[in-house]
């Protein structure tokens, strides 16, 4: 049972208690029974990572690339310089850092762009392919599209960048949190969505599938 808590799509504190993996109440708190007291922290459905490019990502530079084409053509030069054959290992060995990375910062899914074609091949379908395998239940490779925004003032809409709003576009079923849901749910070091955002408020406590991760120091979102 966790007490006390800003549960991100309900109002005022609230308690949320979690049975056989799955969120089984949400209720206003009352400071009754036993539990753990977050103290107004934040719990929020993990987040979702609306654009990005595994099969390019982790590429090794001496100097950071000066802008967004010089980005991309140093991706493209670095895969140009891998051997045919190592390709998917490549990519996936790259993808498996970001993906765990995203994990422990409390991300739950994300969507990919990919290269295929030419000289690439299917490469990096095939080692998404072999991601979502091994991934499955862990993290969801989707589709998702959102726009940025910029400004303190709107810091809760940026907020819902990584939350409410790509999950529409998903149509992810199980977003956001409800009773009966498989816990599936990240605790922040924060105490509003803004807050979040403004602080980088580091992931306390996750549940994936229904189970509670701990592992190493807080990561910052």
């Amino acid at each position: 049972m966790f007490q006390n808590a800003c549960v991100i799509g309900y109002t005022g504190r609230r308690d949320l208690e979690v049975a056989q993996g799955r969120i089984a109440r949400i209720s206003p708190h009352r400071g009754e029974g036993a539990g753990i007291d977050l103290d107004g922290r934040v719990i929020s459905p993990r987040f979702v990572d609306s654009h990005l490019h595994l099969d390019k990502a982790m590429v090794a530079c001496d100097e950071e690339p000066a802008g967004l084409l010089a980005a991309i053509r140093r991706s493209v030069g670095y895969l140009e310089g891998v051997p045919v054959q190592r390709l998917e290992e490549d990519m996936t060995r790259r993808s498996e850092a970001v993906i765990e990375m995203a994990l422990r910062a409390g991300t739950g899914c994300m969507k990919t762009n990919l290269m295929v074609g030419g000289r690439l091949g299917w490469a990096s379908l095939d080692s998404l392919n072999g991601l979502r395998r091994r991934f499955r239940g862990r993290m969801r490779l989707l589709a998702a599209q959102v726009h940025k925004l910029a400004g303190e003032r709107r810091l809760a809409e940026v907020f819902r960048m990584i939350t409410e709003n790509p999950a529409a576009n998903c149509l992810l079923e199980d977003y956001p949190l409800r009773e009966g849901r498989v816990a599936d749910f990240v605790v922040l070091d924060a105490r509003s969505p803004a807050q979040a955002v403004l602080r980088g408020g580091g992931v306390l406590l996750r549940y994936e599938a229904g189970e509670p991760v701990r592992e190493g120091p807080p990561i910052s979102l």
